[in-house]
């Protein structure tokens, strides 16, 4: 007679169990909602990069701007969802507007389009511009009066700002690789001569690669009449959303998430990449 009979208890077999397949849907619930969680900060995250369309609102009051629609909910006091709604645009031009979100009430809105001249324009500073594209000219040059909504204008622009992308990198690739060593070295050696000649070089390489960025400059109008006159150094990029067709667009948001990936942070890390 075995343990089994005298203790009346029957033993599972080994692996067996209730517990084994709590434990196997334990973690299978948890890959899943890992996954949920991956996805939706995918989904979130990276809409963030397309170069989504910008409208040209007109409001009942005669008020005009230019954003990108976020979102739109009723108004508080409508009782429900068949009563008013409002509408959430990003219309940036901090420097101008001091803000760059805007509720609007949806029944004000008394004309809305998306023209293909609408300029998007990332900068260095107070973020992105939005409005419309003037002229490119050198800097001390008397801008023009009207409104050029050419091909011609913004082909200009997308070269120079081509250019100086390689003159801001070169700079960059003088800091991280020649200057910040030579500040090191000087900093255990202060007597070196030779760090502190080819430090005053790079300096003065560094100078002159700033004039060249600075020697346009690109005058912006926003939606409202406000003219805006910036030295290329300080625009990252521009894009026309409306202007663009769906590969155009992939292409742009491909480019952004590499950016996001590939670069630094800047601006106290409120822009920028995630590379250390």
């Amino acid at each position: 007679m075995n343990l089994a009979t005298l203790t009346g208890r029957v033993r599972l077999a080994r692996g067996e169990g209730p517990w084994a397949w709590l434990a196997a849907g334990s973690v299978a619930l948890s890959l899943l909602l890992l996954g949920g969680l991956l996805t939706l900060i995918a989904v979130r995250g990276l809409g963030h990069f397309w170069p989504a369309s910008m409208s040209l609102v007109e409001l009942d009051d005669g008020q005009v701007l230019a954003g990108r629609a976020v979102r739109e909910l009723p108004l508080p006091e409508s009782g429900g969802p068949s009563g008013g709604r409002e509408r959430l645009y990003f219309t940036g031009n901090r420097d101008l507007h001091g803000h760059v979100w805007r509720w609007v009430e949806v029944g004000r809105i008394v004309a809305s389009d998306r023209p293909r001249e609408l300029v998007v324009m990332e900068r260095l500073q107070h973020g992105d511009f939005i409005g419309r594209l003037v002229e490119v000219r050198p800097a001390g040059q008397v801008a023009a009066l009207s409104v050029d909504d050419g091909d011609g204008v913004w082909a200009t622009l997308q070269a120079r700002l081509t250019a100086v992308e390689v003159l801001r990198g070169e700079r960059d690739d003088l800091v991280h690789s020649v200057i910040q060593p030579l500040v090191r070295r000087l900093e255990n050696d202060p007597d070196d001569r030779a760090a502190q000649r080819r430090l005053v070089e790079a300096d003065e390489r560094i100078r002159g690669l700033q004039e060249t960025m600075r020697a346009d400059v690109v005058v912006l109008e926003s939606v409202d009449g406000r003219r805006l006159a910036l030295s290329l150094d300080e625009v990252l990029r521009a894009w026309r959303p409306n202007a663009m067709s769906l590969p155009e667009k992939v292409g742009a948001w491909s480019r952004g998430v590499w950016r996001f990936l590939s670069e630094g942070p800047r601006a106290a890390n409120t822009a920028g990449g995630v590379w250390p």
